[in-house]
């Protein structure tokens, strides 16, 4: 893998929301497992362990990210280095610590799943217009990298932020 960019140092976090921003612009599909093969960035994905629902699996013909995959990808262009390939490689990171809510600011992560030692899901918090938390995030096989209410999702883990 090349070396990760300059960290952006106290500007990491408005840069993380900013890359985060341009995946959204660019209609990036979500691809189970995609971000994970080799450098970080949108890849052919995987039908490995794949449980979505459109069938049959479209991972191994598709190039995009799956949710850790886009966050791994924004935190390594803001030049944070490698945070971890897949979900429970990221919440169990020791740079990122868990925050309330109204102390995450935009760019922390958002986990949801089971528990700490089951994360099933992961965004990147962008604020909360209008006093409604939102993320950025891949949400599921058939869509795109979205801009969604962290309600739209189940089973909330918590807000973290790296430090």
């Amino acid at each position: 893998m090349p070396p990760a960019p300059a960290d952006q140092g106290s500007g990491r976090y408005a840069a993380v929301v900013s890359y985060a921003d341009a995946a959204l612009n660019a209609y990036l599909p979500y691809v189970w497992g995609g971000g994970h093969d080799g450098p970080t960035g949108p890849s052919i994905g995987t039908c490995d362990g794949y449980t979505g629902v459109v069938t049959p699996c479209p991972a191994d013909r598709t190039v995009g990210l799956d949710c850790s995959g886009l966050t791994r990808w924004v935190y390594w262009q803001a030049g944070v280095g490698d945070i971890g390939q897949i979900t429970d490689n990221q919440i169990a990171n020791p740079r990122f610590h868990p925050v309330a809510q109204g102390a995450a600011v935009p760019g922390d992560l958002v986990f949801f799943g089971a528990s700490t030692s089951n994360p099933a899901h992961v965004g990147i918090y962008t604020g909360a217009p209008g006093g409604v938390p939102t993320m950025i995030n891949a949400p599921a096989t058939g869509k795109f990298v979205a801009s969604e209410p962290v309600s739209a999702h189940s089973s909330l883990i918590g807000y973290y932020h790296y430090s």
